[in-house]
């Protein structure tokens, strides 16, 4: 069992890297070692690169806290399923993600809650929507429902969505080199509706994601495909005395974790 104390812009910093380094360890598959395998299974025989100290501090020069900062603060407002906040939420989202030239798509549907049947829309951006292959990051974007209506979940989930949205942003330019080329491409997912209306049940929290398993699940494209390549979902809480815990303490993404953690 080890501990870090994290602060916000050490956690930029953190997901910074380790997306960096998942998403360019696919360019080194040793395809002339084995016969080439349905796409769908090219995970199963994925290798790591890893990344020298040099390389990932240059990736850490790319961190830009000005520009999270001007994300976050359209987000940093009481987000109620439904609300007119939710809404401009939503389409910061939107219109962020396609600025920076990313397939997005919005996801509505109906579900039935405590409070009566309510509209949700997941927002899905893909980066190449013709590859086969998803490495997905995901958080939520609503808020939760008090009668003040005050409650603005700023950790939850408000920074973790500025904090997607300035990755890509930030990794504009190396996201965009061979996004063609590649069989994997990014996809950020944004759910809706992950919290509660009143208390936390199955039936009562996570319509978004949800809704998005049950649509997943049911599609047949490519046969045999199940599930994605890594799903990586960030709910970062930014308190200053937060204590994260790790309970892995080898494998190849508890190296990375050693390596990052020691540049910052």
């Amino acid at each position: 069992q080890t501990t870090r104390k994290m602060q916000p812009g050490r956690t930029c910093l953190a997901l910074l890297c380790t997306l960096a380094t998942l998403y360019c360890a696919h360019a080194e598959e040793k395809c002339n070692e084995r016969s080439p395998p349905v796409w769908f299974k090219a995970k199963e025989h994925h290798e790591g690169i890893g990344l020298s100290d040099s390389e990932l501090e240059a990736i850490s020069r790319l961190s830009d806290m000005k520009h999270f900062k001007s994300l976050l603060k359209p987000i940093l407002v009481p987000r109620v399923v439904g609300s007119e906040n939710h809404a401009n939420v939503r389409k910061h989202l939107v219109t962020t993600m396609r600025d920076l030239g990313w397939t997005v798509e919005e996801s509505p549907f109906d579900d039935n809650t405590p409070l009566g049947r309510k509209t949700f829309t997941n927002v899905i951006a893909t980066l190449n929507p013709n590859a086969p292959r998803h490495l997905i990051l995901a958080c939520h974007y609503d808020s939760k429902f008090d009668r003040e209506g005050t409650f603005i979940g700023a950790s939850d989930s408000a920074v973790p969505c500025a904090m997607m949205l300035n990755l890509a942003k930030v990794m504009q330019v190396s996201l965009n080199k061979n996004r063609e080329a590649s069989d994997l491409t990014l996809q950020f997912i944004f759910f809706d509706g992950e919290e509660a209306f009143r208390q936390w049940t199955a039936a009562d929290s996570l319509y978004g994601a949800r809704n998005l398993a049950t649509k997943l699940e049911a599609r047949l494209y490519p046969p045999g495909n199940s599930d994605g390549t890594t799903f990586l979902h960030k709910m970062f809480l930014m308190n200053g005395g937060l204590v994260i815990f790790s309970y892995f303490t080898n494998g190849h993404l508890c190296l990375i974790k050693e390596d990052i953690m020691g540049l910052v």
